[in-house]
């Protein structure tokens, strides 16, 4: 007696994609129901892939050079797949962070004395469209557009960009507007806004937040899920980031996110 099929899924995303790519090459069989492929891109590549003819194809040479360079390919068919994830690429809490640099709604602290002081719904919608204009966005928004032109009931997903870890307090002038967002108490409502925004800005797409266990003060991750991850490579090359890299996540966080995935497909 055989189980039901697996699912076929292709994970597309920037450099965050490194760290659901590591958690799957280390222990596949922790996902049994999941038949995984990777869809990885450096700078713009992702940017360039367009859906022709029910295949995601690069518009650039640089773009297809880079994929293939990733992923031995350059080219997926749609139909070849149940599920697409988009991870990273963007849609992470600094899509937040830019109407909160000089406008406050109530329930935010009054920060700046130049800030404007306006409604949750503008502030809102500033956030959307935040998500909407970023490279994860638009591809989760092209992909979902071509599963529904080629009448497929595939699944599209967008996984939220890690949060900074928290040891980005090392780096304080990198990182200052989420230092301060933290330090003035509106951490927590801005994660919830951002939430809130992205599931908005993206209809008919399925939402995975950052995984609930791996925060710290609504706007940064736990260290402990950002020591030792690695870079976006070729094949199944591991070459970790500097220790002050901060804005990357490890495998075990990965695997968090794979979890996620699982349970979300149908």
């Amino acid at each position: 007696m055989t189980g039901p099929p697996e699912r076929r899924v292709l994970i597309l995303g920037n450099s965050h994609i490194a760290a659901v790519k590591a958690a799957y090459g280390s222990a596949p069989d922790r996902w049994p129901g999941l038949a995984v492929q990777f869809a990885g891109g450096h700078g713009d590549a992702l940017a360039a892939l367009q859906v022709q003819g029910g295949r995601l194809v690069p518009q650039t040479e640089a773009a297809r050079d880079n994929l293939q360079l990733l992923n031995r390919r350059e080219a997926w068919s749609l139909a070849d797949y149940d599920a697409f994830v988009v991870v990273g690429c963007e849609v992470g809490i600094y899509r937040a962070l830019v109407p909160y640099r000089s406008a406050r709604f109530l329930g935010l602290s009054p920060g700046a004395a130049a800030a404007v002081p306006v409604s949750r719904a503008m502030f809102d919608l500033a956030v959307r469209d935040q998500v909407t204009q970023s490279l994860g966005g638009a591809l989760a928004l092209r992909i979902l557009a071509g599963v529904q032109v080629g009448g497929q009931m595939a699944q599209v997903m967008l996984a939220e960009q890690p949060r900074p870890s928290f040891d980005c307090r090392r780096n304080r002038r990198r990182f200052t507007g989420l230092l301060r967002a933290h330090r003035l108490g509106d951490g927590a409502v801005l994660a919830e806004v951002f939430e809130a925004a992205a599931r908005a800005a993206l209809p008919g797409i399925t939402w995975l937040a950052q995984p609930e266990d791996t925060r710290h003060g609504g706007v940064f991750t736990q260290p402990r899920y950002s020591v030792g991850s690695v870079r976006l490579m070729p094949g199944n090359r591991r070459v970790a980031h500097s220790e002050d890299d901060f804005i990357h996540a490890n495998a075990e966080y990965g695997a968090l996110v794979l979890d996620q995935i699982a349970a979300a497909v149908p």
